[in-house]
C-alpha cells in the first residue's frame, strides 16, 4: 500500500499536499526507528504497534515519534482525536522500511531486528475490524516473513577473508603506517570472527542433536511428550544460535517431537505448566514479560500473560512459532550492528 492508499483509511478525499506531507512524516518516522542501537527500543516499537492493533492506538515512544514527525511535516496537526492517523503513520513507516530491508552479513541490523519483531507481533494478532488496516497488516506480515527468512539464511553464509594488504609510500609516520595496518586487519579479523562464530554454532547444534539430552529438564529429550518436549527443544535449540533462526533450526527443534493432536495455545500452556519454573530459569531473562505482544506464545507458556490466540494449531506450527520468538530473545544480548 502506498501513502495515498493509507491516508484514505482516515481521510476519504485527501489533497495532493496532504498526501505529500503525510508521506514525509512516514519516511521520517522510519528513519527515526532505525536510528537507535538499542534492541529494547526496537522491540518497544514492535510491541506498541502489535498491542495497539485492536483499537488502532499507539503508546509509548513510537506514538511520540509519530506525533513529532506529523507535526514537523504539517504544523497544523494536533494529536488530540487523531489516534487512527497516528497509528496509520506507524503502519506506513513499517511498510517503508520493510520495502528497503536487505539481509546483512551480521543479521543484526536495526531493520532486520524490526522486521523480525513485527513479524512476531503481527503474524498471530487477531484481524483488525478495519478492512484497510487489515490489508496493511497483511502486507507487513508478508514482507516481514520474507525478510526474516532471508536474514536467517544469508547471515550464515561464510565470508571471504580478505588478505592483509597494506600499501605504504614511505612518507607515512609510524602512527599513520600503524593505522593503515590496523584498518586492513580489521576487515580480515571481522570475517574470521564471523566465520568462527558460525562454525561454533554448527558444532554446538550437532552435539546437541547427537546427545539427545535436555539440559533444561535433565532427561532424554526424545522421551518427552509433544508439548513439553516441544518447548524444551525450542528453548535449547535457540539458546545455541548466534543469528536469527533459519528453517533448519525449526526442523532441529521439532526432530524428536511427535506430531500429536492439534491444540490451542491455552491447551499448550496447561500441559506444560508443571515445568514452567524450569523453563523460566533456563531462559534466564524476563524479556517475554516485557514484550508479551511480540512474544505471545513464550509469554503465555512462561506465565507472564494469558493465552490470547484461540486457534487450534498443529504442534509443528507451535514449534515454528516458538523458535521464531525464542530466536528473537537472542538479540537482547547480541545487540545491533
Amino acid at each position: 500500500m502506498n501513502t495515498a492508499e493509507l491516508v484514505r483509511i482516515y481521510e476519504q478525499n485527501p489533497t495532493d499536499e496532504f498526501v505529500v506531507k503525510r508521506d514525509a512524516a512516514i519516511s521520517a518516522v522510519a528513519t527515526k526507528m532505525v536510528a537507535t542501537s538499542s534492541v529494547d527500543e526496537l522491540f518497544s516499537y514492535a510491541e506498541s504497534l502489535s498491542a495497539g492493533l485492536r483499537d488502532a492506538k499507539l503508546s509509548g515512544a513510537l506514538r511520540n515519534i509519530c506525533i513529532a514527525e506529523l507535526q514537523d511535516a504539517s504544523p497544523s496537526f494536533v494529536a488530540e482525536g487523531q489516534e487512527i492517523q497516528i497509528f496509520v503513520c506507524a503502519l506506513g513507516a513499517w511498510l517503508h522500511l520493510l520495502a528497503e530491508v536487505a539481509p546483512s552479513e551480521s543479521g543484526r541490523t536495526a531493520k532486520e531486528i524490526l522486521a523480525a519483531a513485527i513479524h512476531a507481533g503481527l503474524s498471530l494478532a487477531p484481524a483488525s475490524s478495519n478492512a484497510k488496516i487489515g490489508q496493511a497488516v497483511t502486507e507487513i506480515v508478508r514482507l516481514s516473513a520474507n525478510a526474516f527468512r532471508l536474514t536467517g539464511e544469508t547471515s550464515r553464509v561464510r565470508q571471504n577473508v580478505p588478505e592483509l594488504a597494506v600499501t605504504l609510500d614511505g612518507t607515512e609516520t609510524a602512527a599513520q603506517a600503524t593505522e593503515k595496518v590496523v584498518e586492513s586487519a580489521k576487515r580480515s579479523i571481522f570475517a574470521l570472527r564471523n566465520n568462527a562464530a558460525l562454525d561454533r554454532e554448527e558444532l554446538e547444534l550437532l552435539w546437541f542433536c547427537l546427545g539427545d539430552h535436555s539440559a533444561v529438564l535433565n532427561v532424554k529429550l526424545s522421551s518427552l511428550k509433544a508439548p513439553v518436549g516441544l518447548v524444551a527443544s525450542a528453548l535449547e535449540t535457540t539458546k545455541l544460535l548466534r543469528r536469527l533462526p533459519a528453517t533448519s533450526h525449526v526442523n532441529m527443534a521439532l526432530r524428536n517431537v511427535a506430531t500429536g493432536k492439534a491444540k490451542t495455545l491455552a491447551a499448550l500452556v496447561s500441559e506444560t505448566e508443571a515445568y514452567r519454573k524450569q523453563f523460566v530459569s533456563y531462559l534466564a531473562n524476563n524479556i517475554a514479560s516485557t514484550y508479551p505482544n511480540i512474544l505471545p506464545v513464550t509469554s503465555a507458556i512462561l506465565g507472564y500473560s494469558a493465552p490470547k490466540d484461540v486457534e487450534v494449531r498443529e504442534m509443528s506450527e507451535w514449534g515454528r512459532r516458538l523458535v521464531l520468538e525464542l530466536g528473537l530473545t537472542k538479540f537482547k544480548n547480541l545487540g545491533v550492528i
